[in-house]
């Protein structure tokens, strides 16, 4: 299923950006994209890979 899949590309990003050690350090953007893992603020935000990837396509990873 698709959700699924965006579901195991957020949890990608959320093992690259080091995972539960790390996550309560990342910023804002990070947070944005991962959501704590939600299942289903995840499905909610992001209901197709192409939604997920216009995100990231727009936003910035920028610390700041």
């Amino acid at each position: 299923k698709m959700t699924e899949d965006v579901i195991q590309m957020i949890r990608v990003l959320y093992d690259a950006v080091g995972g539960a050690r790390w996550y309560r350090r990342q910023p804002p953007p990070i947070k944005a994209n991962c959501r704590g893992l939600r299942r289903d603020l995840i499905a909610r935000h992001f209901p197709t890979a192409g939604r997920l990837r216009d995100y990231l396509d727009t936003f910035s990873w920028d610390r700041s």
